[in-house]
């Protein structure tokens, strides 16, 4: 054998050495495993996964409602339990800045007090929102200045609150005749979201939101429909019922977070 080929035959050990070593490393730092009827879940469709600020993991199921996790043992939420939920089908969650829990799902919005594992009944200028909260729903999340917007179908909601928690503003629009709400996200600090194939920069105006294209749209065939809206440093992915679409690059926009402060802890931190 000659010298290049027994240098070259080295350098592919050492290499798949590294690997082992580094899926070795990545093993021994994840517990592995499965939870399942079998482990209390309600149901093994998993529509979503969340993150609370007290690191306990919830768990939105097609069919058997919602699921909170906290390391060791699974609590199930649905329609029979205290505090209930108006639906088993349940698509999308995310907590606000005052303790509660917003669960979306085929029979609308719940909220539940998390200090209190109740049914929150929203004190303020909630008028506008019963309907709409009684409504399906299918997306629900945060912005970086604490409202809470969610979508059911055509119509999209963003509720602003008073210090005290209290609803103080209740902005909402429709999507145009044919279109619906399919997905929103935070890009920059800002609040984006999808009908089919166009995406929109959402703002509260008032009573009412305001749409402003961004510019950014995925249109190069009819019916494509966005599902999914990501930043990562200056770029924006788009994930849509025809695949990824290309990347839109943005130097303008900067990743946003929103943090809440713990205020208790759980059995188990999932980190």
């Amino acid at each position: 054998m000659t010298q290049p080929a027994i240098r070259l035959l080295a350098a592919l050990a050492c290499l798949a050495a590294a690997a082992t070593a580094a899926a070795s490393t990545f093993d021994e730092s994840y517990t592995r495993g499965t939870r399942t009827m079998d482990d209390g879940l309600n149901c093994n469709f998993v529509d979503h996964m969340f993150k609370d600020e007290q690191g306990f993991v919830w768990i939105a199921t097609g069919g058997g409602g919602l699921a909170r996790f906290d390391g060791y043992d699974v609590i199930n939420y649905d329609i029979n339990t205290t505090p209930g939920l108006k639906s088993n089908f349940v698509h999308r969650m995310c907590t606000d800045t005052h303790g509660r829990m917003w669960v979306a799902s085929e029979g609308g919005i719940d909220v539940i007090d998390l200090a209190q594992n109740t049914n929150c009944r929203l004190a303020g200028n909630t008028d506008r929102i019963y309907a709409p909260m009684h409504s399906p729903a299918h997306l629900v999340m945060r912005d970086a200045s604490g409202n809470i917007w969610f979508a059911g179908g055509q119509l999209l909601v963003c509720i602003g609150f008073d210090s005290d928690g209290s609803v103080g503003r209740t902005s909402i629009t429709q999507a145009a005749a044919g279109q619906q709400f399919t997905t929103m996200a935070i890009i920059g600090g800002r609040t984006w979201v999808a009908t089919e194939g166009r995406i929109f920069e959402a703002r509260p105006d008032g009573t009412r939101i305001a749409l402003t294209p961004t510019g950014i749209d995925v249109l190069p065939q009819l019916g494509t429909v966005i599902y999914n809206i990501y930043q990562k440093d200056n770029e924006i992915w788009i994930g849509t019922s025809r695949g990824l679409a290309p990347t839109a690059s943005t130097a303008t926009t900067a990743n946003s977070t929103s943090t809440a402060t713990p205020t208790r802890a759980p059995s188990r931190r999932i980190s």
